[in-house]
C-alpha cells in the first residue's frame, strides 16, 4: 500500500505481466498507507483491491491478501457476515472491470488485539471513512474481526481523555497539562490494571515497559512530555533521532571542557556549579554571583572564595601560566592590583569574621576552584579522550549516570562522546579549544548523533515515539496523545502547486497592478492537496489506534473542553460528514462528531481536578512522612538498635578482599615493581626510538613486543645444538670446528636459518613466529660462553627448558595484614635451567627494549627470586647462579 509509481512500473517489468506472466504477490492494507511524503500511492493498492476477483486461484495469477475484515461487526457482534452478505460484497463495485487472473483473499481476522480495541477500531472508522472521506469504504470486507483470545477485564474499554486548556499565563503549557494528566492515567493504571503476559498466557500488573505514547511528531512534543513524566516519577524513554547534545550528560561534559578552556564563560561555569561537577544549589550560586557586581562568575567565584574561604588570589594556585591560551590571556589580562592577594582597600586582619553558613559556602568555592586549576593543568599534556575519561572516573560520573532513570542510554551517550573525541584526535586538529569548537559546530548546524540506541527491548520504561516510528509495533496499553496538534498544511498554502496527476497549479500574479489572486486551477489543486492530506491523516490516526493489544487511551487538550462535549453529545454522532472531514484541523476534529453513540468513554479533566489531584499525593506523601517519623520515635529500642547494627555492619574478612588463592609470577613482578615506584620509573624511562614509516609502507603492521618476546621463547625452546651444527657444515661451516668456536657466522646464520625453516615447515614454529626473530641476535647467543655451557648440559641430560611449576608461599609475603593459616599458589614457567657438578644454573630470557643490564635486572629481580625458591624446593639443590640475557643488549 506504500508502493509508489516508480515501484509499480519496475515490479510489472519485471514479473513479465505485459507478456501475460501474472505472477506478483501482494500483502497489503490500504487504511495503513502514511507515507504520502514518499510519493506512495494508495490508489494503485485501491486499483487492485477493486478489480481482484475473490474466486479460488488459478495458476500463474497474481495475488493480492488484504490485512482487512470481511464485515463490519457491529459492537459486541462477533459473527463474521453470511455467505449472502460476502456475495453481495464480491458483486459490489467494479464487477465488470475484475480481472481473470487476479485473485483478492482478504484477512479477516486481527489476532493482535482484544475485542474492545476491535470494537472501538470499527465503530469509530466505520462512521469516519466513507468514499467520500478518506477515499476508503469502511464496509464489511474493511472491517477488523478480533482473532485473539484474553482473559476477560472489564477494564479494557477504550477511553478520550480531554483536557481543559490552561489560560494564558498559567503555570502550566496545554502539552504540560496534557502529558500531566497522561502521568496521572499511567499512576491509575500501575495500581490495578492487568495485562496477560505473551509468554506465559497469565494475567499480570502492568508495567511501565506495557505502555506507549504515540504522537503525529516528536518535534516539540516528546521533551514536555519526558520532563513531565519524569518529574512524576515516571521512567520515559524518547526514540528519536535527535537529542545527543540536548541530553543532560552530554551538556555537562561539554561544560566542563568549556570551562576548562576559559572559565570566564558565565553560562557554563554555573552548570558546571550546579552540576554533579560543582555540588552548588542556586541559591548557593545566586548569593555568590551578588557578592561581586561588575565582573564575570568566576571572578566572583574567587571574590567570594578569598572573603570567606581559605583561597588565595591571583593566578598562583589557581590556573597554571603553561593552561593559559594566548587568546585567553588577552581576554582576561588584568592590572597588578586586582589579582593582588589583599582585597584592595582591606587588610587580612580587618576582615569581617563571617557566620558559619557563610564560611562553608566559602570553603566550598574554594574547593571547587582548586578542582578546576588541577584539571586545567592536565589539558596541557592529555589528551582529549584521556582528559575526559580521567574527569568522568574521578567523579564517578558512568556510575552516577548509569543509576539515573534510563541510565544505559545516558552511559552509552557519555560513552559516544569519548569515541567522538577519539575520532577528533586522528584530524589533523588537536587542543581542548579545536575540540569544543569542533562540538559546537556539530551542534549548530544539526549533525546530531541521535543519541546511543542502547535500550533494551524489556526495559521497564514508558515509551514516547511518533505514530510512523510505531508501525508495526504493538504495545499492550497504547496512548495516542497530542490529538489536538493542528495539522500541518503548509503544501496546501504555497503559492506554487504541483500534482503528479493534474500539473501545475499557480497564482495568478499582476505586476502592473501588483496584486496576486488564486487562480481556479490552483484552487482545485489546493483543494485535491488538502484532501490527500487530510485522507492521509485519517489512515494515520487508523495505524495508531490499532497498535493498542489490550487499552486504548486518546488524549488532547482543548479549551473548554467539557463545554465542547457536551455540545457534542446534545449533536448526537452519525457519519462524519464531507464538511466536517475537509475542514478539520486535528485528530479530535475528525473524532469528536462521531464519539457519541459508540463503545469509547470520554472523561474531562479540568484543571482543578489536576490541581486538587496533585495536592492530594502531596498530603498523601507529607502524612506516610509523618506516619514513619512517628513509628521511628516509637520504635522498640532493642529493634532499632539490631537494626542499626545490621545497617552498620562491616565485614570482618574486608582484609581478604585482595587475597586471591592463585597468582602467576608475572602478576607479582608487577606488583613488586610498582612498589619501588614504577610509576616515577616509567616517567623518566628512556623510550624506544619509533622509526618513521613511510605512508606507501604503513600498511605492513609492526610485529609488537608480546609477539616478538613469544617468538624468541619458543625458538629457544626448540633450538636443537646439534640439528643447527649439521645444518652449518651443510652451509660451509669447517667440520668438527664447532658452533661455539667458529669464525664463519655466515655459515652458522645459514645453518640457525635452515634449522627455523624446518621447524615452520613442520608447523612447530608458526609463520608469524618465524618472521619476528632476527637470526643474527640467535647466533649471536650462539658463539657465547653460556650457549656452551647448555650444549654441555644437553649431552649429559641436565638441560630442562619450559619447566613449569606451582609454588605454596606464606600470605603474609604478599601483604603483613594476611594471616598466616592462608597459602597463595604461585604458578609459572621457568625458561630454562641446567645442571652443573656444584649446583643449579637459573637462564631466562628477555626481548625487552632497555638501556642497561641494571634497568633489566630492576624488572625481573622478584621474578627470579620466586624462580629460584621453586627450583630449590622441588630439587633439594642450590642454584648456584642466575642468569637473565638479553636480546635486545645481546648480553647477560
Amino acid at each position: 500500500q506504500d508502493s509508489n509509481l516508480v515501484q509499480e512500473y519496475l515490479l510489472k517489468a519485471v514479473s513479465g505481466e505485459e507478456d501475460g506472466n501474472f505472477n506478483r504477490f501482494m500483502v497489503g492494507d490500504v487504511k495503513q498507507s502514511i507515507y504520502k511524503f514518499r510519493l506512495a500511492r494508495p490508489e494503485l493498492f485501491l486499483e487492485k483491491y477493486e478489480t481482484y476477483k475473490t474466486d479460488e486461484p488459478e495458476p500463474g495469477s497474481h495475488m493480492l491478501y488484504s490485512c482487512a475484515g470481511e464485515g463490519y461487526i457491529p459492537q459486541g457482534d462477533n459473527s463474521m457476515p453470511s455467505d449472502e452478505e460476502k456475495k453481495a460484497g464480491q458483486m459490489s463495485g467494479a464487477d465488470s472491470r475484475r480481472l481473470p487472473s487476479c485473485l483478492r483473499i482478504d484477512l479477516a481476522r486481527n489476532f493482535r488485539s482484544r475485542v474492545q480495541v476491535v470494537d472501538t477500531v470499527n465503530d469509530v472508522f466505520g462512521r469516519m471513512m466513507s468514499s467520500e472521506v478518506g477515499g476508503i469504504v469502511y464496509d464489511s470486507r474493511a472491517a477488523l474481526y478480533p482473532g485473539a483470545v484474553y482473559p476477560e477485564n472489564d477494564g479494557c474499554v477504550s477511553e478520550l481523555i480531554l483536557v481543559d486548556k490552561p489560560d494564558k499565563g498559567d503555570d502550566l503549557s496545554a502539552k504540560q497539562a496534557e502529558a500531566l494528566a497522561i502521568a496521572h492515567k499511567i499512576k491509575l493504571l500501575r495500581e490495578s490494571f492487568l495485562v496477560t503476559d505473551r509468554g506465559s498466557g497469565e494475567e499480570r500488573p502492568v508495567k511501565y515497559g506495557d505502555m506507549v505514547i504515540l504522537l503525529r511528531t516528536n518535534s516539540g512534543w516528546d521533551e514536555e512530555f519526558k520532563e513531565v513524566l519524569e518529574q512524576e516519577g515516571i521512567p520515559v524513554y524518547i526514540t528519536s533521532k535527535t537529542g545527543y547534545f540536548a541530553a543532560v550528560e552530554v551538556q555537562e561534559l561539554l561544560q566542563v571542557l568549556r570551562v576548562l578552556d576559559n572559565p570566564c564563560q558565565d553560562i557554563p561555569l554555573f552548570g558546571v556549579m550546579k552540576s554533579i561537577f560543582g555540588g552548588f544549589t542556586e541559591e548557593e550560586a545566586a548569593r555568590i554571583r551578588s557578592h561581586a557586581k561588575g565582573c564575570c562568575l568566576y571572578e566572583a567565584l574567587k571574590k567570594f572564595a578569598e572573603d570567606y574561604g581559605d583561597y588565595e588570589g591571583g593566578n598562583q594556585g589557581i590556573i597554571p601560566e603553561p593552561c593559559i591560551s594566548e587568546a585567553e590571556t588577552k581576554a582576561t589580562m588584568k592590572g597588578p592590583e586586582e589579582d593582588d592577594i589583599v582585597i584592595k582597600g582591606k587588610e587580612p586582619e580587618e576582615r569581617e569574621i563571617p557566620d558559619g553558613d557563610m564560611a562553608c559556602l566559602g570553603e566550598k568555592a574554594a574547593a571547587f576552584l582548586r578542582m578546576i586549576a588541577s584539571y586545567r593543568a592536565y589539558t596541557v599534556y592529555l589528551p582529549i579522550r584521556e582528559l575526559l575519561t580521567k574527569l568522568i572516573n574521578d567523579f564517578g560520573y558512568l556510575d552516577y549516570v548509569t543509576a539515573l532513570p534510563t541510565g544505559s542510554k545516558k552511559r552509552a551517550n557519555v560513552e559516544m562522546l569519548l569515541t567522538r573525541a577519539s575520532d577528533f584526535e586522528k584530524t589533523s586538529y588537536f587542543g581542548l579549544f579545536h575540540f569544543i569548537r569542533y562540538m559546537g559546530q556539530l551542534e549548530k548546524y544539526d549533525v546530531d548523533y541521535g543519541g546511543a540506541e542502547q535500550l533494551d527491548e524489556n526495559a521497564d520504561v514508558v515509551r514516547i515515539m511518533s505514530i510512523h516510528k510505531s508501525k508495526g509495533l504493538e504495545f499492550p496499553v497504547t496512548f495516542v496523545a497530542g490529538m489536538s496538534k493542528r495539522f500541518n498544511m503548509q503544501d496546501v498554502n504555497q503559492s506554487l502547486i504541483l500534482d503528479m496527476d493534474l500539473g501545475l497549479g499557480t497564482d495568478y500574479v499582476d505586476p502592473d497592478r501588483r496584486i496576486c489572486n488564486k487562480t481556479l486551477r490552483r484552487t482545485a489543486l489546493s483543494r485535491k492537496l488538502r484532501e490527500e492530506s487530510l485522507a492521509e491523516e485519517l489512515r494515520l490516526l487508523y495505524v495508531a489506534m490499532t497498535r493498542a493489544r489490550e487499552k486504548l487511551i486518546m488524549t488532547g487538550a482543548v479549551e473548554n473542553a467539557r463545554v465542547k462535549w457536551e455540545r457534542q453529545l446534545e449533536l448526537g454522532g452519525g457519519q462524519l460528514s464531507y464538511l466536517d472531514f475537509v475542514e478539520a484541523g486535528s485528530f479530535l476534529d475528525f473524532l469528536l462528531p462521531v464519539l457519541p453513540g459508540t463503545c469509547v468513554e470520554v472523561s474531562v479533566t479540568e484543571q482543578e481536578e489536576m490541581a486538587a489531584g496533585a495536592l492530594a499525593e502531596q498530603l498523601h506523601l507529607s502524612g506516610r512522612r509523618e506516619a514513619l517519623a512517628l513509628a521511628g520515635q516509637q520504635a522498640d529500642s532493642e529493634a532499632e538498635k539490631r537494626l542499626r547494627e545490621c545497617l552498620n555492619a562491616v565485614y570482618p574478612y574486608a582484609m581478604l578482599s585482595d587475597l586471591y588463592t592463585k597468582t602467576t609470577v608475572s602478576e607479582l613482578k608487577i606488583a613488586a615493581m610498582a612498589d619501588r615506584d614504577e610509576a616515577a620509573y616509567h616517567t623518566f624511562e628512556e623510550k624506544e626510538v619509533q622509526p618513521y614509516i613511510p605512508m606507501f609502507r604503513r600498511e605492513e603492521e609492526k610485529v609488537s613486543g608480546s609477539v616478538r618476546g613469544n617468538a624468541y621463547h619458543r625458538v629457544m625452546e626448540l633450538l636443537d645444538f646439534e640439528a643447527v651444527m649439521k645444518f652449518a657444515e651443510e652451509k660451509g661451516m669447517e667440520a668438527g670446528q664447532g658452533i661455539f668456536s667458529t669464525e664463519d657466522e655466515k655459515a652458522l646464520a645459514s645453518g640457525v636459518r635452515a634449522f627455523l625453516q624446518k621447524e615452520a615447515a613442520e608447523k612447530r614454529l608458526t609463520e608469524e613466529y618465524f618472521q619476528a626473530v632476527n637470526v643474527r641476535k640467535i647466533v649471536h647467543f650462539l658463539r657465547t660462553p653460556l650457549a656452551a655451557r647448555m650444549y654441555q648440559a644437553e649431552k649429559n641430560g641436565r638441560l630442562y627448558r619450559e619447566q613449569p611449576f606451582v609454588l605454596g608461599i606464606d600470605a603474609r609475603r604478599l601483604k603483613s595484614d594476611f594471616p598466616s593459616t592462608e597459602t597463595v599458589l604461585i604458578q609459572g614457567i621457568i625458561d630454562v635451567f641446567f645442571e652443573e657438578e656444584d649446583g643449579l644454573i637459573l637462564l631466562d630470557y628477555k626481548t625487552d627494549s632497555v638501556a642497561s643490564m641494571k634497568e633489566l635486572w630492576n624488572r625481573y629481580e622478584t621474578q627470579l627470586d620466586y624462580y629460584q625458591e621453586a627450583i630449590q624446593k622441588i630439587y633439594g639443590k642450590p642454584v648456584k647462579e642466575r642468569i637473565l640475557y638479553s636480546f635486545h643488549l645481546e648480553k647477560y
